[in-house]
């Protein structure tokens, strides 16, 4: 048998005691990923942060501290009792074993000083956040909640980008996916739900409105009523007013708002109104009023307007083609409208109207209407008008006098019954034509009368030459047709106002037949 070296039996018992603890303490940082809430793991993990930012601890992929201790595990499982028992313990043996110790149990010290002063800023955290948990009852719990926020957050930047990975990793081998959200929201949430719970809540006032609808003299009108409310009730989402009969409901009333305009009603009419207030509760409570009677106001009587008085025709001239009119006003008025209606002679017919302004005003006036036909009624009136402020816009005209008749002068027949009516004139387009009209008209007439001949189609030179037709006229020329056997050519114009002529004959004649 081979003889064992001294101390050989007990090296490898030295170094198999150090791997073992090295083992024992690999499985125990295993133990925090696989189960980080039971009872080892609590003790063994690692704590970045303070404990009152609750940081998760570190994954055991990104600790130093866990791959330093790994490494030490292998590096002794690598060693074999026989290579040290024939070669002997390299760099001190035995004693470098129980230096290796002092070095792990060096740093164990060096680590529980680290951790120790954790603990004490856990403590300090501790009592911080004890006071901040009195101060969130008051108004100040938002902004000093998002301070601490704000101060874990930047603490524990780099174990959370860590701890996201490391799920994400995880999810992504499970064939899952994880929800990220972050601890100072959790946080937040916490805190600010702590501090409404502690605020002392407001009791509400479910008190019904207080309905006084308007009545006679307090605003109501003939067709309208102002329902108006009062509430000292708080927490009030809005209003709701409803009218009796006949029935009509407004919702959604603004809370704000204390008064209601109903209108399209019966005057002197009584209505009865009702207010319902809603609150903003669990479990939405009503509070309405009791049915309050309004009225609307009685109809108010027609006022007759203060006009002047209308303008009054006192007298009046009349000749063959003229007719003058007195008035009496009773008023100042600053101008005046004088109508007159009756037959002029024109297309108008029997009954055309004609206004003229008397620019001249006063209490009193008169006025000559010239242009009139010889033994006709004519029917006059007078208007008065003032101006307006300033002359601005149009005068103001009141009220037409009452009218007043007025017939003027026979004319003498003297050439007989188709005497025309001055100022008109036979129009003698042909012998015999007797058709009274203006004295332009009379010479136009006279004119197309000695282009006829200028105005027929030939087929030669005249005067050598046959025409075409006796009566044919050249394009665009017309018959006149003055009577029926009248072909003298004219334009169509003419044509249609011989024709209108022809129909104004008889009250053109200072006698109509």
């Amino acid at each position: 048998m081979r003889p064992r070296a001294a101390g050989a039996g007990r090296v490898p018992a030295l170094w198999m005691s150090r791997a073992t603890n090295s083992r024992r303490r690999a499985r125990n940082i295993d133990s925090v990923v696989a189960f980080p809430n039971s009872p080892a793991a609590v003790k063994t993990r690692f704590l970045i942060g303070t404990r009152g930012c609750r940081t998760p601890p570190v994954p055991v992929e990104r600790s130093h501290r866990y791959d330093r201790t790994r490494r030490r595990a292998a590096g002794a499982l690598s060693l074999r009792p026989y290579a040290l028992a024939s070669t002997g313990i390299r760099k001190g043996g035995p004693a470098a074993a129980m230096t290796g110790d002092r070095k792990m149990e060096n740093s164990k010290t060096h680590d529980d000083g680290r951790h120790g002063r954790r603990r004490d800023l856990r403590g300090v955290m501790s009592k911080f956040r004890r006071a901040l948990s009195l101060a969130l009852s008051g108004a100040l719990a938002l902004p000093l909640t998002m301070a601490m926020a704000v101060a874990c957050q930047g603490h524990a930047r780099w174990s959370a980008m860590a701890i996201a990975k490391s799920r994400r990793v995880r999810a992504k081998r499970a064939g899952g996916t994880t929800w990220k959200v972050p601890a100072f929201a959790v946080l937040l949430l916490a805190l600010f739900l702590a501090a409404l719970w502690a605020a002392p809540a407001d009791a509400q006032n479910f008190e019904p409105p207080n309905v006084v609808p308007s009545v006679n003299g307090t605003g109501s009108q003939p067709g309208s009523i102002i329902v108006r409310w009062e509430h000292s009730g708080s927490g009030v989402w809005d209003y709701s007013v409803e009218r009796q009969s006949p029935y009509r409901r407004w919702d959604n009333v603004k809370p704000n708002q204390r008064d209601l305009w109903d209108t399209g009603l019966q005057p002197d009419t009584e209505y009865r109104y009702r207010v319902c207030a809603y609150f903003i509760t669990e479990d939405g409570d009503v509070a309405c009023s009791a049915w309050k009677a309004g009225r609307t106001s009685p109809p108010v009587p027609p006022t007759q307007q203060n006009h002047p008085p209308r303008p009054r025709i006192v007298g009046h001239q009349a000749g063959q083609t003229w007719i003058g009119i007195w008035w009496e006003a009773g008023h100042d008025y600053d101008s005046y409208f004088i109508n007159i209606k009756d037959p002029f002679g024109t297309a108008k017919g029997p009954q055309e109207l004609r206004t003229i302004r008397h620019k001249k005003g006063g209490t009193r006036g008169y006025r000559r209407v010239d242009g009139l036909l010889p033994g006709r009624v004519y029917e006059l009136a007078v208007q008065g008008c003032t101006k307006t402020l300033f002359g601005i816009g149009s005068d103001s005209c009141h009220d037409w006098s009452l009218g007043y008749n007025v017939t003027t002068q026979a004319y003498p027949l003297h050439s007989g019954p188709d005497t025309c009516a001055p100022p008109f004139v036979w129009r003698e387009a042909f012998v015999g034509d007797h058709v009274c009209v203006e004295e332009s008209r009379r010479r136009q007439v006279a004119a197309d009368n000695a282009q006829a001949q200028a105005r027929r189609a030939y087929t030669c030179t005249p005067p050598n030459c046959l025409f075409v037709a006796p009566d044919t006229c050249k394009v665009p020329y017309v018959w006149r047709e003055a009577r029926p056997s009248d072909h003298v050519c004219v334009t169509a114009r003419e044509r249609s106002q011989v024709a209108a002529e022809n129909a104004l004959a008889n009250q053109r004649r200072a006698v109509p037949r």
